[in-house]
């Protein structure tokens, strides 16, 4: 009867396995408490997005794709140079630019899962550490099976966090905060426990467990003594002048990518996608440069696929949609 169970619980996790194989997911930390397991703090939806590089549109483009096709294309360089294998992009601009739209491309041209962490919702070290390093995410995942090189790991909003992640006036300031463990307190914590190591041990990971997360912290994840060899991370903000230097450095991130409002140029290559001919030149200088968003050119596009005098009339009128 055992070897009978043990045939039909293997079919069965193999037959879940080659389902689930191929398919690429969005995985989305939605709490950090769980009752069971802490899988429960993830959402899973499968990724699927008709958004790729060839139908989104915003300046040095094709420099963006180059960077990141070097990066994939070249570990061997990166670990012969000494420089870690980690790949950094911070997306900034108004609303409606692109941020988000950004990383559905960047999942479908590297084929890998996304990983959405929000830092509103995680509060300590303890909690910040688990999540950033989870590779399983979900119990019908194998073991381990979604590491840094099969992953992007997406923070959208991380100004959400402003106390942290902003420009510290005193850099002479103490970061930690009060409640940190003293010597006085070590001593007393042995001395209370009577040498009884399990307590002690215990006691020091619930401080940990309940310590604020500080801007050392999130940089210690980033490029600190544990290497993420094959890492992408995108973080995304509305103010990117006002995170902290340390934070946005070479290095940490590699790619500061701009997604403004459309410019002339990216109009007219819109144009040139949507109805396979060039744009006329003096109708497109009637268009405010900057003021529309290309997704507010997109909805215009939706109106008018099939006409693109009217296309042009209604961005020519430089009214928000």
């Amino acid at each position: 009867m055992k070897t009978y169970l043990d045939k039909i619980t293997t079919s069965y996790i193999e037959t879940i396995e080659k389902a689930r194989n191929n398919k690429k997911y969005i995985y989305t930390l939605t709490k950090t408490t769980y009752t069971d397991d802490k899988y429960e703090c993830w959402s899973e939806h499968p990724f699927e997005s008709s958004r790729t590089f060839g139908n989104m549109f915003f300046e040095h483009k094709q420099d963006i794709i180059d960077k990141i096709t070097f990066f994939l294309n070249n570990r061997k360089w990166y670990y012969d140079m000494g420089i870690p294998y980690t790949l950094g992009i911070g997306l900034h601009g108004p609303p409606g630019t692109g941020k988000t739209s950004l990383v559905k491309c960047l999942a479908n041209l590297t084929g890998r899962h996304i990983i959405s962490l929000s830092l509103k919702i995680i509060k300590t070290k303890g909690q910040l550490i688990d999540f950033f390093f989870e590779d399983r995410y979900n119990s019908n995942n194998k073991k381990n099976s979604i590491g840094f090189s099969d992953k992007i790991v997406f923070i959208d909003d991380i100004d959400c966090i402003s106390d942290i992640v902003k420009k510290r006036l005193d850099n002479n300031s103490t970061i930690r905060p009060t409640n940190t463990l003293s010597m006085e307190d070590v001593l007393k914590t042995i001395i209370d426990s009577n040498n009884d190591s399990n307590k002690i041990m215990s006691t020091s990971m619930k401080h940990m467990d309940e310590e604020p997360i500080t801007l050392d912290d999130i940089l210690d994840l980033w490029d600190g003594i544990k290497e993420t060899p094959g890492r992408i991370l995108c973080i995304a903000t509305n103010h990117w002048d006002q995170l902290d230097p340390a934070l946005i450095r070479p290095g940490r991130i590699d790619i500061s990518l701009l997604l403004s409002n459309a410019s002339h140029n990216t109009i007219s290559i819109m144009f040139q996608q949507y109805y396979n001919k060039p744009i006329d030149d003096d109708k497109l200088k009637k268009i405010t440069e900057g003021f529309y968003s290309p997704a507010e050119i997109i909805n215009v596009y939706i109106m008018y696929k099939d006409d693109s005098d009217k296309f042009m009339e209604r961005l020519m009128m430089n009214v928000k949609i």
